[in-house]
């Protein structure tokens, strides 16, 4: 897979996480490979490398400090997950060169319910980038 295939695919599975997480902050959520928007087969069930890829996606996410995640199934199944205070940071940004004035994550949400992946992609692009500005912050790393 070529690298900017993988890094999209990486885009479009952290958006739909995001979406996930930000409709339920603050309470934890429980979800699966199954809940993202990925290649089924016949009975429904995603192929393991599929499922891998989602669970490497949402595990970074929590190693960067953007999720806290109370569990981790080997399926990929995620336990108790909820924004840390970083990842609301950043969804709840509004960026200056966007004339929408929705937070990012709702700005998200509203992209991966309607089927605009690509809109979702770029959008985590910025929370990933906002999150990079966040840390180095509060790292006192001028920016």
């Amino acid at each position: 897979m070529a690298d900017s295939e993988n890094i999209d695919r990486f885009n479009k599975v952290a958006s739909e996480a995001f979406s996930i997480l930000y409709s339920f902050f603050p309470q934890p959520c429980n979800f699966d490979p199954s809940d993202f928007d990925i290649p089924k087969d016949e009975n429904g069930c995603v192929q393991q490398t599929d499922a891998a890829f989602v669970a490497a996606t949402v595990w970074w996410l929590e190693d960067e400090g953007y999720v806290r995640i109370g569990g981790k199934g080997m399926d990929g199944t995620v336990h108790a997950a909820v924004l840390t205070g970083k990842g609301l940071a950043v969804l709840r940004l509004i960026p200056d060169s966007l004339k929408n004035d929705a937070p990012l994550g709702e700005q998200i949400q509203t992209a991966v319910k309607s089927g605009a992946g690509k809109v979702a992609m770029k959008l985590v692009d910025k929370v990933l980038d906002a999150g990079i500005r966040y840390t180095m912050a509060h790292a006192g790393v001028p920016i």
